[in-house]
């Protein structure tokens, strides 16, 4: 079914009632195995493609679909933090990486800007669209070169799994 935040399909487990003609369903969607390390793999991936290719074809690479492995996608900053890279928000775009603000206002974009070479875990809170219940995002992001590389995944929990 399509995860109401990533748009792509994924597993979700649903109880469904008939009642006076009606059915009546609620659902959720199944956390992916190893969230936090396939997270933190896929932005080392993007790293390691910056550095053999450099800054103008990983930017290139990572705005494109080829680059979306499952619900992981890449958001990037140039030096000076303003986004060169961010598939779910293109508008954002040549904005500054701290101006991005999830739909209730929470500054996402200050705080994964204050990652560091050693990388950061944030979450935020996703309101699903026409569901009742709440989605949280967790973005891992690191610097390097002065550049920084984020991505992240969804579920229902509000805190990073210790061991995914």
């Amino acid at each position: 079914w399509p995860h109401p935040v990533t748009r792509r399909e994924q597993h979700k487990a649903t109880w469904a009632v008939r009642h006076d003609g009606l059915i009546f369903a609620s659902g959720y969607y199944e956390a992916p195995a190893n969230a936090s390390g396939r997270t933190q793999a896929y932005v080392q991936k993007a790293i390691d493609f910056y550095k053999q290719n450099g800054l103008d074809e990983t930017a290139a690479f990572y705005a494109g679909r080829d680059s979306f492995e499952g619900q992981w996608r890449l958001a990037m900053t140039d030096r000076s933090d303003t986004l060169i890279v961010h598939p779910y928000l293109p508008k954002y775009i040549g904005s500054p990486i701290a101006d991005l603000r999830t739909l209730d206002g929470q500054r996402i974009g200050k705080e994964i800007a204050a990652a560091t070479e050693e990388g950061l875990w944030t979450t935020f809170v996703v309101p699903s669209p026409g569901a009742s219940e709440t989605v949280y995002g967790h973005p891992w992001s690191v610097r390097h070169d002065g550049l920084l590389f984020s991505s992240s995944y969804y579920d229902d929990r509000p805190e990073v799994p210790a061991d995914d």
